[in-house]
């Protein structure tokens, strides 16, 4: 991950991607350069999840039967082939880490290795977000 500039005291937790977990914030970095940071007190969730867009399935559909009925099965059916692997190469799974002020996230490939990865890499921010709000110093609640 490129250089970001230190908060004192600051310590790297856990780097996962173009996802860096430091002991004061969660910083994405952006293909395009750009960096957002989120202090780790103000997460407000962090998953893992699978995208896709079933509504390009029933487009594909849709052009089949319009063409059918129009007598134009050659472009439907094209536009079928089209629509459907529109719909297998948008699927992806993605970790995301948000909060009022933006969402980092970063695209999962890989297969279940890499899976596992992302979701053992969210583990450590919730974790991390606990101990920052049971902390009186971070203006968090202190467990009972």
């Amino acid at each position: 991950m490129a250089e970001v500039q230190e908060i004192p005291g600051e310590r790297v937790v856990a780097e996962w991607s173009s996802i860096m977990l430091t002991s004061h914030r969660v910083v994405g970095r952006s293909p395009r350069g750009g960096t957002l940071s989120i202090p780790v007190q103000a997460v407000q969730w962090v998953g893992v999840q699978y995208v896709h867009y079933p509504w390009l399935l029933a487009l594909a559909l849709v052009a089949l039967l319009g063409g059918f009925v129009a007598d134009y099965l050659a472009v439907g059916a094209v536009a079928l082939v089209v629509l459907v692997t529109a719909y297998f190469v948008t699927r992806e799974q993605r970790l995301s880490v948000g909060a009022g002020s933006g969402t980092i996230a970063a695209r999962v490939s890989g297969g279940s290795a890499q899976r596992d990865a992302a979701l053992q890499f969210s583990r450590k921010v919730v974790a991390e977000v606990s101990v920052r709000l049971s902390t009186p110093a971070s203006g968090g609640r202190v467990a009972a």
